[in-house]
């Protein structure tokens, strides 16, 4: 849907899926495409979020709210999210607006349905495929432009993309405006763009001045529909406003008394209901307090006696008194003593405890080192052994070697053996005396090429004709 994650209903609450960030759209924005016009409504300040508000959709937002002013309506905004690629700072482009089908309003609240979500998704679909939701719209008659708890609380949980904005409309004050997201808080905008198509500039310059409250003739509107309509707004606003006067028809008072007596009724009601409780408590409380009272008479009644007897003992021997003071200072001395004691056992035992947990801590260290050179046992254990059935194998290979030339040796002694040997010796011999010649041959061949380079005359004294000789031309 372009704004949240596809919500559902589990019971009768609403849950928001996974949220999706969309790529903003890079392209140049309208007050910088020589097709369209741009008019701007109130003063964005430098650091607001450019926000360009076709007239068509501000029109309908318009025509939305005056269709009641007795409760909050509200709506999606389609468009696109985009960047200036010249400048890399983004904006927002509103072409279209959708009314929410299915909500739940009153006088001074809106809310979204899963209703009414199924519905916005499946006409933006049908109507308007290619634009995203960029934000939301909503009404506040006669309460004034802000955002409430419960508008921050839709803002944040359905609109929480980036550059997903808010508009709220007071269509009996006839004022307007955006909300937009400034890190984690939702601020107001100080104004925005009116856009239209360039042949469509009239139309967009009496948008402008419908939203700005200024007053134009009759003649220059050429929309009969929309001056009906604007007719039929302002005949509602002065008939709520003779409403506020003291004009109230006879009906409104009539449902003005019943529904007073009916909250005196339900106060009366609850008072009596209030009353009846608190007597059953005031009575469970007595029969609560009843055994406390005896016990505490009871055990006022053993101090006084204690007391009595006290003041007997004292009034028969005063010296009783500071014995009986004495023990008690000499009993609390030893408490305080004793006290002491416990308290360095304490600190005693706090500073094993410590010293226990540093050791502690020395032994995990230790079972941890233990741990990797145990590790590093059983990998070397796992070496040798895989050494050990190597060298085993090794051995089992040079005993049948062994046996092989033991067979050989036994072999050599016979006579074939003998031949072969002796074979064998003449072949070796016969493989030296052939390395003998080619060395031979190899140093002839280096001696006669010598040789031969050492006897060649040289190639310049022989081209040069011997003194005193006549070098003949030959003739044609």
């Amino acid at each position: 849907m372009g704004g949240p994650g596809r919500d559902h209903v589990n019971g009768d609450e609403m849950t928001f899926g996974e949220m999706r960030l969309r790529e903003p759209l890079r392209k140049r924005p309208p007050d910088h495409d020589h097709r369209l016009a741009c008019l701007t409504c109130a003063q964005p300040a430098g650091d607001d979020l450019p926000i360009f508000l076709d007239h068509k959709a501000a029109i309908a937002v318009e025509r939305h709210a005056a269709s009641d002013l007795a409760v909050e309506l509200g709506g999606v905004l389609l468009g696109k999210e985009c960047v200036d690629p010249a400048a890399n700072r983004p904006y927002v482009i509103i072409t279209d607006a959708l009314p929410a089908a299915h909500y739940e309003n009153s006088q001074a609240s809106f809310t979204y349905t899963h209703d009414s979500w199924e519905a916005i998704t499946r006409e933006r679909d049908r109507l308007f495929p290619d634009a995203d939701i960029v934000g939301w719209y909503h009404t506040h008659p006669n309460f004034g432009i802000f955002l409430s708890h419960h508008d921050l609380f839709i803002h944040k949980n359905f609109f929480s993309q980036p550059l997903q904005v808010a508009y709220v409309v007071d269509p009996i004050n006839q004022t307007r405006g955006f909300f937009q997201w400034k890190g984690r808080t939702v601020a107001a905008v100080g104004g925005f763009h009116l856009t239209a198509e360039r042949r469509e500039r009239q139309a967009l310059a009496r948008a402008a001045d419908e939203l700005e409250g200024v007053r134009t003739a009759p003649a220059d509107v050429s929309s009969p529909g929309l001056e009906r309509e604007l007719i039929t707004m302002m005949t509602r606003i002065e008939q709520m406003q003779a409403a506020r006067a003291g004009r109230v028809e006879p009906i409104t008072m009539a449902i003005a008394a019943g529904a007073a007596g009916a909250i005196l009724g339900g106060l009366l009601i609850a008072a009596i209901l209030m009353f009846v409780q608190l007597a059953d408590r005031v009575e469970r409380q007595e029969q609560t307090l009843a055994p406390l009272a005896a016990a505490v008479d009871k055990l006022a009644d053993g101090q006084r006696l204690a007391m009595d007897v006290m003041r007997e003992e004292l009034n028969e021997d005063p010296s009783l008194f500071a014995e009986r003071y004495a023990a008690a200072a000499r009993a609390r001395d030893q408490a305080a003593r004793r006290l002491e004691r416990e308290r360095e056992i304490n600190e005693t035992l706090a500073d094993k405890a410590k010293d226990l947990e540093t050791r502690l801590t020395a032994l995990a260290a230790e079972h941890q080192s233990a741990l990797q050179s145990l590790e590093a046992a059983a990998s070397s254990r796992k070496e040798a052994a895989e050494l050990k059935a190597r060298l085993e194998k090794a051995e089992k290979l040079a005993t049948s070697q062994k046996k092989k030339l033991d067979q050989l040796g036994g072999w050599l002694d016979t006579e074939p053996g003998k031949a072969a040997e002796s074979l064998h010796h003449e072949l070796e011999r016969a493989r030296y005396a052939a390395y003998a010649g080619w060395g031979a041959v190899v140093l002839l061949s280096l001696g006669l090429v010598g040789l031969f380079f050492r006897a060649r005359p040289d190639d310049a004294a022989a081209l040069q004709p011997p003194p005193g000789s006549v070098v003949k031309e030959a003739g044609p």
